[in-house]
């Protein structure tokens, strides 16, 4: 008989114990209030007040209102016969937030080793704190119409909003000769503004089919107003490679890309120093902006009796991305530009060990007098130079058309389910992210990022740091009214 077994923490060969404790308490107060007149006619309400304790007692309580109204026109105005809906709708809506626990002070944690049999402790955060921190203000306008023509068959819903958040709670990079690798601040102002448009129509439709057909647009516009104090540039996030950064600028958009780009004469040729190497421009400039121009999707959905087929494909444009992935590459020589200059290396690589001793390839370029370049180097050396020092070359247009989305689906008829417990069932095959039909990233997927804060303008594995700032997707609130 197999003997009993005593399983126990004790009894594994590695022992690492980790013990974290986080806690947080928000008490709220809401209230809402509809009403609505002869069912064209609707005003909603809203008021809440949040007490969080991730905030200073005097800071740590913060009032959000909202209100709403909507007028279905088409009820009661002379509308032609072609429309079959209408309505007009306002919001004016004000949001607060809180932080995470622990903001406000140094904390301590305790070490899983010892000294003297007494547990050790470290301070448990990288941020210097911020105590008087206040909460995050977020105030939103949106106008906003609905139309439905030919009973239906065609719909528009078109939006315009405008957003503002002030004393955007997040961290910025300072020295690390401090003993920290950021501070916790109350940053400024952004402002957000722009459109959204949704358009469907259902150009087909019999007792047995149907056809129907939606696209949606959607374009942001961003600028800084203003951040810390004085304060006029503010890095959000820094490279790797230490050769790009992200950055939210006063009077610019958000997310602005800045970093070292190739020295160039004034005809635009590469400078390459004696060594035969490209040389970096010691200025850094702006190489992009990591948030798009536009953005649109296209979804289809075809039915045929119990047969359903729909196809979603997204678009988005405008923007740029810096790849540290492609970095990497170029540093390791697993990039195809890095093919450049190895027929050249082959033909005088040494029989014993398969590698050049001497210089081989030469850069396109001129040298600091203005010569064309002549002198032979290394690729891994000249490509190295490249990675480590130039941003530049591995800022892309980040635009991209995908195949978001794939679905077949197929209704069990109900006859066959007369004898069983369902009502209905339906099968279907489903694909996501299936493929891009157009890319302009090389090797890395567009929507890839080293993080899923709000400076995303990283290929994994560009960022070292991270902070967080108002991003600009859907509107507080919306009208949900008829």
């Amino acid at each position: 008989m197999q003997g009993a077994r005593l399983i126990t923490i004790s009894n594994t060969s590695n022992q690492s114990p980790q013990y974290d404790f986080s806690e947080k308490q928000i008490n709220s107060l809401y209230g809402a209030l509809e009403i609505g007149y002869n069912d064209y006619l609707f005003l909603n309400l809203t008021a809440r007040n949040d007490w969080s304790s991730t905030l200073p007692p005097d800071n740590n309580s913060y009032f959000y209102p909202s209100v709403s109204a909507s007028f279905v026109f088409s009820d009661v105005l002379p509308v032609p016969s072609w429309l079959s809906f209408g309505k007009l709708r306002a919001a004016w809506a004000q949001v607060g937030s809180d932080t995470d626990p622990y903001m406000l002070n140094l904390t301590y944690v305790l070490d899983n080793t010892s000294h003297l049999g007494q547990p050790l402790g470290y301070i448990g955060q990288n941020s210097v704190p911020l105590f008087n921190l206040k909460p995050t203000t977020t105030t939103e306008t949106e106008l906003g119409v609905n139309l439905e023509f030919l009973n239906n068959r065609l719909g528009l819903d078109l939006t315009w909003y405008r957003r503002e958040t002030t004393d955007q709670i997040l961290s910025t990079s300072i020295s690390e000769a401090s003993g920290f690798g950021e501070r916790v601040i109350n940053a400024g102002a952004l402002r957000n503004q722009g459109v959204e448009l949704l358009l469907r129509g259902t150009p087909l439709q019999t007792s047995q089919m149907f056809w129907n057909l939606s696209v949606n647009f959607a374009k942001n516009i961003s600028k800084v107003l203003a951040l810390a104090g004085d304060q006029t540039v503010l890095v959000l996030d820094q490279s790797r490679r230490q050769t790009a950064w992200i950055t939210a600028e006063v009077g610019k958009p958000y997310g602005t890309i800045w970093g070292y780009r190739y020295l160039r004469d004034d005809q635009g040729r590469i400078v390459h120093d004696d060594s035969g190497l490209p040389m970096r421009d010691p200025e850094r400039v702006v190489l992009g902006r990591g948030t798009p121009d536009w953005t649109a999707g296209f979804l289809s959905e075809l039915g045929y009796k119990n047969l359903n087929v729909s196809l979603l494909i997204d678009v988005k444009w405008g923007g740029q991305l810096f790849s540290a992935t492609n970095a990497y590459a170029y540093s390791v020589g697993l990039h195809k530009n890095t093919l450049k200059g190895r027929a050249e290396c082959d033909a005088v690589a040494d029989p014993t060990t398969g590698y050049p001793s001497t210089g081989c390839m030469v850069g396109e370029g001129v040298n600091q007098q203005g010569q064309p370049n002549t002198v032979k180097v290394l690729p891994q050396a000249y490509y190295g130079r490249i990675a480590s020092q130039i941003a530049e070359e591995f800022v892309y247009d980040a635009n991209f058309v995908k195949l978001r989305e794939l679905r077949i689906g197929y209704r069990i008829p109900d006859r066959w389910l007369m004898r069983t417990p369902l009502r209905s069932l339906t099968v279907a095959l489903v694909g996501r992210n299936l493929a891009y039909l157009y890319n302009t990233v090389p090797n890395v997927d567009p929507e890839s990022s080293y993080n899923n804060g709000n400076a995303r303008a990283w290929s994994w594995p560009a960022c070292r740091r991270r902070a967080a700032w108002a991003s600009a997707s859907t509107p507080v609130s919306k009208s949900t009214n008829r």
